[in-house]
Order: C-alpha cells, then structure tokens, then sequence
C-alpha cells in the first residue's frame, strides 16, 4: 500500500487534519456523507465541502516491491500504450496522473530503487 500523509485544514473553522492512508481511502473518505471536525463542529455533507487541502506528501517507498492483488497496473508513460488507448493523461499532483478522456486516475507505488509502478485508481 502506498500510504501518505494528505494536511488539510477546515474551511469553516481553520483546524487542522493530517489523515494518513492510501490515495483510495482518502478518496472514500473525501466521498463520505458526514464529517467530524476537530474544532468541534459535526457536519452532514461530504468532507469536500468543508476541507481544503494544504498538502499531500510522498508514498513511502516498499522494501521488496510485489504488485498488490486485484490492482491493474498501467504503463501510463509509454507513448504507444497511452496512444493506442486513447489516453490524455495530465498530472494532478504529488505523483497523481489523471486520465482527462475518461476520468480515471493513477496513483503509484514506489519500490527500493525508486521506480514508480502506477496503477489505477478504483473510485
């Protein structure tokens, strides 16, 4: 798993919250339908709307680097592939590439060497 530390800060008090995790359970998180807020206040809506991110730091990097089950990896910087597929990628931060013709994105994980193995992200 490709943890990393994303700092947002809430909009409508500005406290601050570092959530730790992959780059799918931000997202789930992001997408939940109530949201607890560390000044204090409790909220109904999504997450999205009250918290701004400040930062998103790097994945720490896998000792001995094994493709996660159930994970489609993507070569997403091989003209030929990304060409054949009809692929407009664009960079969305912090290692996060997103395809603009279908919406998908793609995160990575890092091994020993520093090689990035990007994969797609499932929303």
């Amino acid at each position: 798993m490709s943890d990393r530390i994303f700092s947002c800060h809430c909009q409508k008090c500005g406290a601050k919250l570092e959530f730790t995790g992959s780059y799918e359970k931000f997202n789930d998180f992001m997408n939940s339908n109530n949201f607890n807020c560390r000044g204090g206040h409790t909220e109904t809506k999504s997450p999205r709307t009250f918290l701004k991110i400040s930062s998103i730091g790097e994945p720490q990097s896998a000792q001995e680097w094994k493709p996660t089950e159930g994970r489609t990896y993507v070569d997403i910087f091989d003209p030929q592939k990304t060409r054949i597929s009809g692929m407009q990628i664009e960079h969305v931060g912090s290692g996060v590439y997103i395809d603009r013709r279908t919406r998908k994105k793609y995160d990575y994980e890092p091994d020993k060497e520093g090689n990035r193995h990007y994969y797609e992200v499932q929303t």
